[in-house]
């Protein structure tokens, strides 16, 4: 073999390896694609199955007990909203029993199919209903009324997705309100 066909010999070898090491990456880009994209499927499907649950609650401590219509005076005061003085701990979905309940709660959620963590970060407030009901500063309500919202957000705290790449939160809201029905 003389030097011309080494010389081409060894261009070939350094194209080749180019050539795989740019396959391998895009490779492994598809696959942190693909995993970004199944976590946020994962936490969209997370998200509405903690807001069916706390949408299946009472509206409120006083109105799940209540047999006739309420005053919204008798509500949870906007500044006690969350678990009350006799619930039991967080985190055991049956003892929650109204929707403020999950106020400022956040809850560790690990889907059984995967080993994954998800955070669950829940927000429950009164809306004023003839406000702004996008905007929590603008449209919540410093009094008890018959609307609450409730916001949701899911985000992927384990296994941690590498600094640069940035994982949105899921976040999921839905209005909650109290209308009593007798037709006695």
């Amino acid at each position: 073999m003389n030097t011309g066909q080494t010389m081409i010999t060894v261009l070939a070898l350094a194209l080749l390896s180019v050539i795989t090491m740019r396959y391998y990456d895009t490779v492994g880009q598809s696959g942190r694609t693909l995993s970004k994209m199944g976590a946020g499927f994962t936490a969209t499907t997370i998200a509405t199955s903690v807001l069916e649950q706390v949408e299946n609650c009472a509206f409120d401590a006083y109105s799940d007990t209540a047999n006739s219509a309420l005053d919204s005076t008798r509500f949870t005061k906007p500044d006690k909203l969350g678990l009350e003085a006799g619930d039991p701990p967080k985190w055991d979905w049956k003892h929650y029993d109204d929707v403020d309940d999950f106020n400022n709660d956040t809850i560790p959620i690990t889907p059984g199919w995967m080993n994954e963590v998800y955070l669950v970060a829940l927000q429950v407030y009164y809306v004023n209903p003839y406000g702004n009901i996008e905007t929590k500063i603008r449209g919540s309500s410093d009094k008890a009324t018959y609307v609450k919202r409730i916001d949701v957000k899911v985000w992927r705290s384990v296994p941690k997705l590498d600094s640069a790449e940035v994982f949105d939160t899921v976040q999921v809201s839905n209005l909650h309100g109290y209308f009593f029905y007798n037709p006695m």
